[in-house]
């Protein structure tokens, strides 16, 4: 394997197991821990989040456009202000074009400011949910770690066996035992795997950049993550509920349907012009994407669910795979020794172990992420 950019060679390190009972699909069971790098130095994944929360450009940028939201709402409330008292100013006035005209810009300045209320009101809630956002992201790359090292080690194990087979299979063409068909299609599933090895280790080598990047710092130390087998369950009307309420898409459409209602139940409002028509409109058509994001999110709750039920059914399935390969192979193993078997047979199932591995951790992988968007209640589409 070639030298990575910065240290991310993947290794099991089983550091703690609590049993505990759950309501879940699993009785019980107990959360282990994958530690990813070699340094000496080891954090937990809570503290490499706090450190990307820290350090992330994109963090960064997120929080200032919202700062620039709460300015902008400022400088709204002051024009509204202003216009409020032109419009008094001009209300005795026998110019009905210039009272028309002041009306009409101190009923657009009031919508501007309702429309800027929805973010200066939930800064602090739209701010935490863009982080957790973002979170999820990083947390999903060292994941993705961990089963590229299982994917690695599939395909490196993988190797080893195609070559004893290629070794023998040569040994066997020349007493005219199989065709130079069976040691060319031997040679040709050598060259696939040594190129999925090459991708895979090309892939960790981009994502350990990718994550040095988004921590704006250089990685010198290792992460322990949390590998946990155990299954929550969820309420579907819970799970729906939390989600109209954090995902501000949904919260964004009814605060802007909001604010032209503001408008239009104004005392300077006037019923049946222009403006108080197009206020109507724009009344119903926010409505409207209020009430699609929701059934979205109804959709999305119960896929959502039904997804993780199904990741986690899939772990319980790769976990006993796994369990009953790795048993093969150490059976397989005495044998060797004990001149009972050959070679060969124990690296086929050293390869199927290492297949077993990496579906386990795939399934992991999975049902961790899920889990998060749950607990977390983020609308993320792309989990399904």
């Amino acid at each position: 394997m070639r030298k990575k950019r910065i240290s991310m060679v993947l290794s099991l390190c089983l550091v703690v197991a609590v049993l505990f009972q759950c309501h879940s699909y699993l009785a019980a069971d107990a959360t282990t821990y994958y530690q990813i790098g070699n340094a000496e130095t080891v954090k937990t994944l809570d503290e490499a989040l706090k450190l990307f929360e820290d350090n992330s450009p994109d963090i960064k940028q997120m929080k200032l456009q919202y700062d620039a939201k709460i300015y902008e709402y400022e400088a709204a409330k002051d024009q509204e202000e202003d216009y409020q008292e032109l419009y008094v100013i001009n209300v005795g006035s026998s110019d009905s074009d210039t009272l028309d005209s002041v009306r009409e810009q101190y009923l657009s300045a009031l919508l501007n400011r309702e429309v800027l209320s929805f973010y200066s009101k939930n800064y602090k809630e739209l701010v935490s949910y863009e982080v957790l956002k973002q979170k999820y992201n990083f947390i999903s790359m060292y994941y993705k770690l961990m089963t590229l090292e299982k994917q690695e080690a599939y395909y490196t194990a993988n190797a080893k066996y195609l070559s004893t087979c290629k070794s023998i299979a040569n040994i066997k063409y020349r007493y005219g035992r199989c065709t130079a068909l069976e040691v060319r299609q031997i040679s040709a599933q050598i060259e696939e795997n040594n190129s999925a090895l090459y991708e895979t280790e090309s892939e960790q080598e981009k994502l350990s950049s990718e994550l040095e990047d988004i921590l704006g710092i250089t990685v010198d130390f290792s992460v322990k993550i949390p590998v946990n087998t155990a299954a929550t369950s969820y309420t579907l009307s819970d799970t729906i509920s939390l989600l109209n309420k954090n995902e501000y898409s949904y919260e964004e459409a009814l605060a802007y349907k909001d604010a032209y209602y503001v408008c239009n139940t104004c005392e300077k409002a006037v019923n049946g012009s222009t403006t108080y028509k197009k206020n109507n409109v724009s009344m119903q058509q926010y409505s409207l994407q209020a009430d699609s994001i929701k059934k979205k999110i109804s959709s999305y709750a119960k896929s959502t669910i039904s997804v993780y039920s199904k990741y986690c059914k899939k772990l319980t399935a790769t976990q006993n795979k796994l369990t009953n390969t790795e048993t093969a192979y150490k059976n397989l193993s005495m044998k060797y020794q004990k001149g009972k078997t050959s070679k060969v047979d124990v690296l086929e199932a050293n390869v199927n172990r290492a297949e077993a591995e990496f579906n386990y951790y795939s399934a992991v992988y999975n049902k961790e992420l899920c889990e998060y968007v749950l607990n977390n209640s983020l609308y993320q589409e792309s989990t399904n």
